[in-house]
């Protein structure tokens, strides 16, 4: 009789029954490393952080399906599957922070960007250009221009003389501004330095390598080890 096919309980990941009875994955992006293969399943609970690992470990051909469906259970193995998990939930979390400064603030999304740019180089203390928005947005200069001028004419944005060269000038954020962002911050800050207060050097260092890599990896591609 011929291997029959059904569907997982997500209704996404393939699966066929062998003549043992044993549930393998045939979706295409299985990977076998070892004596284990490793397939991450569509399936997630509501809130999005609960993901279901499918392992199949082959013994003389035949394979045996073990699940895992708790991304933070005991053990010390995490998987890819983990670390996307993960992602996903700093990204919603960076999501709702946006949301919460867009509303105090009674910006747009695009708007917010530039100000929390111009935010996080005061904190810095850099000064900040139209061409450095410019190579940070990605945008042609007029289209920057355009949008320091709405903002300055909201009352976000201000700009000051630049001392060493007469024929530019920084932009910074209005007094008005900076004190509606930093009270809309002020509990996210304290939160975010009392935990990375607790980093020692070489964690910290660590952490900002795999944020770089990251960040490498979603904008351009996986780097090369």
């Amino acid at each position: 009789m011929p291997p029959r096919s059904r569907t997982a309980a997500s209704g996404r990941v393939p699966e066929t029954s062998n003549r043992t009875g044993a549930i393998v994955s045939s979706a295409p992006n299985a990977s076998i490393r070892g004596s284990a293969t490793t397939i991450p399943s569509a399936t997630t609970c509501p809130h999005g952080a609960c993901f279901l690992v499918i392992r199949i470990r082959f013994w003389g051909g035949c394979g045996v399906v073990s699940r895992s469906t708790d991304p933070h259970g005991g053990g010390d193995h995490v998987s890819e599957l983990d670390l996307t998990a993960a992602l996903t939930r700093l990204e919603a979390a960076m999501g709702a922070l946006r949301g919460r400064l867009r509303e105090r603030l009674s910006v747009s999304g695009s708007d917010l960007t530039v100000l929390q740019f111009v935010a996080r180089a005061a904190a810095a203390d850099r000064r900040v250009r139209v061409k450095d928005l410019v190579a940070h947005l990605g945008l042609t200069s007029p289209a920057v221009t355009g949008t320091v001028d709405r903002l300055e004419r909201a009352g976000h944005l201000c700009r000051v003389p630049n001392p060493e060269d007469g024929r530019s000038r920084y932009i910074e954020l209005t007094p008005e501004t900076q004190r509606a962002y930093a009270a809309a911050m002020d509990s996210t800050n304290e939160h975010l330095h009392e935990l990375l207060s607790s980093f020692s050097e070489r964690e910290t260092a660590r952490y900002v390598r795999v944020i770089d890599r990251v960040v490498e990896a979603l904008e351009y591609g996986a780097p090369t080890p």
